[in-house]
């Protein structure tokens, strides 16, 4: 198979079973929405660390962002936001679905699991995919409009936080609110009943492309005793003149805001699913999950069949490659990217402001779970990416820098409600700073400036 020229766009903790699916949904896009993904890739070792990375086409994705705002400027944001809605209806029938769905796995005999994983895939694709959209443009939007608001303004942070605030509460600020309530609760009764309530209505929240912990009473209790922050109240934009063009790449942004949201809690919830389908095939077939995690998502019925010769392929599997090009999907045991070259040895980084403000502190570089602990209050936490496990680490941090991202991802999000000094879009972060390296992050232009090395 030839190999596949690309940018490291980000990376993230996976395994090729939790990860696999994405492609599809890339293939499976252009048949639900207008718009589509030109290239997408991941590449994982299978080395024991459980982290990958992920592989975009800049020159496509900037093409692709061109015909995004060209549909804008001739038709308004009227298909966007019709989309906004669909999405979040579906997310919320996915949910209802995936409550019905998962007490019943542990019953169903074999064949009845593999029929119903197969219909699950469907669903879950079907739901997910048409959300996958905004990674095409958002985060070029958000470098274009942060563009020509700097032409006009000194700190475009502050003015991309005031612009882009609106009634919207994302489904983790909607989290917190049910576990606030826990910790309210003045009854024992009462906080038991909350608590069974948030189990079946969050049971997700925790999940990531490489597991799916079940949440427990004990731990919802603790995490609603840890909260401290209250989210900030959240008021209408004050009027700032802006050009048709800007007015458009805000009110695009807005919206997309809902889309990727709801992406975000359509591929947790199904996520958490996936890996429960897969518990079940650990628990029959008595095959240790170290082994089956290796498996990528259309092998589930090999794993229930269990033939010596596709396990011991499981076994020797050491290397994964996912692509999407040319509206073709490529799996591969070996890599398949070819990267290209990106400076990432210069004094200052560039991204996108999604948080205004000035810190200067000591980076973390903060890849996944394993770095969680080693995190230390007042450092800036650097990543990839940041997901909804991330909440409890960006809360004690100083700011955020990302590699990945636009104006309405997880990370801008929540750093506006934490308020918070962040960066986004960097797409060279973790790989030019690391760990005890003393930075200014200037959330006020986007500017990320070594002070020491």
């Amino acid at each position: 198979m030839k190999k596949f020229s690309a940018t490291k766009e980000s990376g993230c903790a996976a395994c090729v079973f939790g990860v696999s699916i994405v492609p599809e949904l890339c293939r499976i896009a252009p048949k639900l929405i207008d718009f589509s993904l030109p290239f997408w890739a991941y590449t994982l070792p299978i080395d024991g660390h459980h982290h990958g990375d992920e592989w975009i086409d800049d020159d496509a994705y900037r093409r692709g962002t061109q015909q995004v705002l060209a549909h804008v400027r001739q038709h308004s944001i009227g298909y966007f936001t019709t989309l906004a809605q669909q999405i979040t209806t579906e997310a919320d029938e996915f949910l209802m679905r995936m409550r019905e769905l998962r007490p019943l796995l542990p019953h169903l005999d074999d064949d009845e699991l593999v029929r119903q994983y197969k219909a699950f895939i469907t669903m879950y694709t079907q739901t997910m995919s048409p959300g996958i959209c905004t990674f095409l443009y958002e985060g070029y939007t958000s470098e274009y409009l942060t563009t020509s608001l700097g032409k006009r303004h000194g700190d475009v942070g502050a003015l991309l936080g005031k612009l882009l605030r609106s009634p919207y509460k994302s489904y983790m600020v909607r989290n917190e609110t049910a576990l606030r309530r826990i910790a309210r609760a003045t009854t024992e009764a009462q906080r038991r009943a909350l608590i069974v309530d948030y189990l079946d209505a969050w049971f997700f929240v925790d999940t990531d492309f490489f597991h799916a912990p079940q949440p427990t009473p004990l731990k919802v209790l603790r995490r609603a005793r840890s909260l401290a922050h209250k989210p900030q109240q959240r008021s209408a934009s004050h009027h700032i003149n802006l050009t048709p063009e800007e007015r458009r790449l805000v009110n695009l942004l807005r919206v997309t805001e809902t889309i990727h949201d709801q992406r975000k809690r359509i591929n947790q919830i199904g996520g958490f699913i996936l890996f429960r389908f897969l518990d079940e095939a650990v628990r029959r077939t008595g095959i240790p999950r170290a082994i089956t995690q290796n498996a990528f998502w259309f092998e589930f019925e090999r794993i229930m069949a269990g033939s010596p010769a596709f396990l011991k392929r499981l076994k020797k599997r050491r290397f994964m490659s996912i692509v999407y090009a040319n509206k073709k999907v490529h799996y591969s045991e070996r890599n398949i990217i070819e990267p290209k070259r990106v400076d990432t040895t210069a004094s200052t980084i560039h991204g996108t402001p999604a948080s205004s403000g000035r810190t200067i502190g000591t980076i973390r570089v903060v890849l996944g779970h394993r770095q969680f602990s080693q995190f230390k209050k007042g450092e800036i936490l650097v990543s990839e990416m940041t997901r909804p496990d991330f909440v409890p680490v960006l809360k004690k941090a100083a700011a955020i820098v990302t590699d990945e991202g636009g104006l309405t991802c997880h990370a801008a999000v929540i750093s506006r409600e934490l308020n918070i000094p962040c960066i986004v879009g960097t797409k060279i972060a973790t790989r030019a700073l690391k760990d005890g390296d003393t930075v200014e992050v200037d959330a006020t232009k986007g500017t990320v400036t070594k002070l020491t090395k």
